[in-house]
């Protein structure tokens, strides 16, 4: 609630505190914290395939070469190859149209 407070601090417009409202809520959705909010949004199939990768990641996780196991850690490694990887991008339509598209 308090980075839609501050997205509401210092505007000209109300076009400005949508605009502002939606970067943060985009970049927030797509964070460890926002992942309940964001698997809900989500296409059933990439859902699914979201749910999947973290499942996989879970079950292979090797400390000798990512560390200790830990969600986050987890959470972060799969969200790197949705940014990484052509075709595996979290869908457009989640992040910034709060897919009601």
């Amino acid at each position: 609630m308090e980075m839609i407070l501050e997205a509401t601090e210092d505007y000209d417009s109300m076009a400005d505190v949508e605009e502002k409202t939606e970067r943060v809520l985009r970049t927030w959705l797509t964070t460890f914290r926002g992942l309940g909010l964001l698997s809900s949004m989500l296409p059933t199939e990439k859902h699914r395939y979201f749910i999947l990768s973290l499942a996989y990641a879970s079950s292979n996780w090797n400390e000798s070469t990512g560390g200790p196991y830990s969600t986050e850690k987890i959470f972060d490694t799969v969200k790197y190859v949705y940014e990484n990887c052509p075709g595996k991008e979290i869908p457009p339509s989640c992040t910034s149209s709060w897919c009601l598209v």
